[in-house]
């Protein structure tokens, strides 16, 4: 009897690449900022529990994509670059209408998903997450990158707070894959040519934070979806700034 057909075996990632896709997120989400040092090679080895080779060979795929660089020596390591990656740069080289659709439709979700983590963490945040969130908005961004670690930071701290394990890696997906483009978009903006307001990070999350710091679940909400929305916005205006092939 002939065996049913199961299609095409799909490659499964190496060890480095799904090393690199961990840190390549973590990146993303703002766990680490332009400048800052890596953990030694030792030291992210004996943490993920794999070998030194696998870590230098994830660290080579990060180098490639343009995310860290390198430096020899006492002083040396790893460095997380302040430039946009060079998987962001590819994505965003062809702004045409399905990459434009893809945007939207990440939006679409998280205008669903975000604002029940809101509404969730306004109900279940300890006072230790809620205090997090208050001192977050009480930092000064020095730049477009720095801001937007600010902001991922933030939502990812009230996903966190929403105390619901299957909610947490939705958001961490979404939010990863959406700054894949963000991040090359958003380095050609002049940060000295915007507005106090703007530069401002508390001032457009100052409000959300409130509500959900003093338990008003569906303010919280509300305002959650607001934010999104206006985040909406402001990626539709950035992308018609651009011609295909403008982009980094």
């Amino acid at each position: 009897m002939t065996e049913p057909y199961a299609g095409p075996v799909s490659a499964q990632p190496s060890a480095p690449e799904l090393m690199a896709s961990g840190l390549r997120r973590a990146i993303a989400l703002g766990a680490f900022e332009p400048g800052e040092r890596l953990p030694s090679e030792r030291t992210l080895a004996e943490r993920l529990g794999v070998s030194r080779m696998t870590v230098r060979a994830a660290m080579h795929i990060l180098a490639r994509d343009g995310l860290v660089t390198t430096a020899r020596g006492r002083t040396g390591g790893t460095i997380v670059s302040g430039a946009a990656s060079g998987a962001a740069r590819s994505a965003a080289t062809g702004i045409d209408d399905a990459f434009v659709a893809q945007v939207h439709d990440n939006l679409e979700c998280r205008l669903v998903i975000e604002p029940l983590a809101a509404e969730l963490a306004a109900e279940r945040a300890t006072e230790q997450e809620r205090e997090e969130l208050r001192e977050l908005i009480d930092i000064k961004a020095n730049g477009i990158r720095h801001f937007r670690i600010l902001d991922s930071r933030l939502h990812m701290t009230i996903a966190r707070a929403a105390h619901n394990e299957s909610l947490l890696p939705i958001i961490e997906q979404l939010r990863s894959e959406f700054f894949l483009w963000a991040d090359a978009a958003w380095s050609r903006l002049d940060w000295s040519v915007l507005s106090s307001p703007e530069q401002d990070f508390g001032y457009g999350h100052r409000s959300l934070v409130l509500a959900i710091t003093e338990g008003h679940k569906q303010e919280s909400r509300e305002l959650m979806r607001e934010h999104i929305e206006h985040g909406l916005t402001q990626v539709k205006a950035i992308i018609v700034r651009f011609e295909p092939g403008e982009m980094p």
